[in-house]
């Protein structure tokens, strides 16, 4: 069957939120500076990117018909991007890497890393340890 581009769209909103979710979790979790801070600004982002998908779907370009995925391949998708998140035994090295994935978005990926370093958290490689520091001097 044959989905809109509105209702791809409307699926990838829902991830966004439901990352969102996630980070807010993560948020409550590590409340303590500078963790609690940047997870809830991540949510905040994941929220923002909801909302801006939202809005592209209403737009009248959305109502074309996208051949190239089905309502399977978008289960399939969501499935992947949740499976990704870590559970309730999850450290808080473990949720880092998860938020710096190399298989997200590079620019995303990037932007983390930016926030990461604004708060004096170093990421190595695709892995980032809240106990190495970055010396300001």
């Amino acid at each position: 069957m044959v989905v809109q581009l509105r209702e791809i769209i409307g699926h990838c909103a829902g991830i966004e939120r439901t990352i969102a979710e996630i980070y807010a979790s993560f948020a409550e979790r590590w409340p303590q500076l500078p963790f609690g801070e940047l997870w809830r600004e991540l949510a905040n982002e994941e929220l923002v990117h909801g909302a801006l998908l939202d809005n592209a779907a209403r737009l009248p370009a959305a109502k074309q018909e996208e051949a190239s995925i089905d309502a399977s391949k978008l289960k399939t998708i969501r499935d992947r991007v949740v499976k990704r998140f870590p559970t309730l035994r999850t450290t808080l090295d473990q949720a880092f890497h998860t938020a710096l994935d190399p298989l997200a978005c590079d620019d995303e990926a990037g932007r983390r890393s930016l926030a990461l370093r604004s708060r004096g958290i170093e990421p190595i490689g695709t892995h980032v340890s809240p106990l190495r520091r970055r010396v300001n001097r």
